[in-house]
C-alpha cells in the first residue's frame, strides 16, 4: 500500500492513495487513514449467532426424546435462514441448515415407518 512518502517521492499516484484510503486490514481491526493504520473501532465485535438457528439445531437433536420436535426444527431453521440472509450482522447459517435437514430427514423416516407399520397392521 502506498504511503504519503511514496506520493511525495513520485512512486505512487493520487489515484493509488485514494484506492487504499479507508481500507481495512484482513482481520478488520485496523483501517488505513492515508498515513498510518488506526484502530477501526470494530475490534471485538464479532457477528452474533442467530438464536433461532441455535434453537433449530437443538430441536433437531432432541428428536429421540420428542419426535415432533423435528417439525419445530424445520420451521425455526427456515425462519433463521431467512433472517440471516437479511441481517449481515448475524451468522449461524450452517446451524439453521442442519436443523432443517435433520428435521426433514426425521419427518421422512417417521412417515415411512408409519406407512410400513400401517401396511403391516392392515395385512394382519
Amino acid at each position: 500500500m502506498p504511503s504519503i512518502g511514496d506520493l511525495a517521492a513520485g512512486s505512487a499516484t493520487v489515484h493509488d492513495m485514494a484506492d487504499s484510503f479507508g481500507q481495512l486490514s484482513p482481520d478488520g481491526r485496523w483501517r488505513w487513514d492515508g498515513r498510518e493504520w488506526v484502530a477501526s473501532g470494530f475490534a471485538g465485535l464479532e457477528p452474533r449467532i442467530n438464536p433461532l438457528a441455535v434453537a433449530a439445531f437443538v430441536s433437531a437433536l432432541v428428536v429421540p426424546l420428542w419426535p415432533l420436535s423435528s417439525i419445530t426444527a424445520v420451521i425455526l431453521g427456515w425462519v433463521a435462514v431467512r433472517q440471516i440472509a437479511e441481517r449481515p450482522s448475524e451468522r449461524g447459517r450452517a446451524l439453521a441448515f442442519a436443523g432443517v435437514v435433520v428435521g426433514l430427514v426425521v419427518i421422512v423416516a417417521l412417515s415411512i415407518g408409519l406407512a410400513l407399520s400401517w401396511g403391516y397392521l392392515a395385512r394382519s
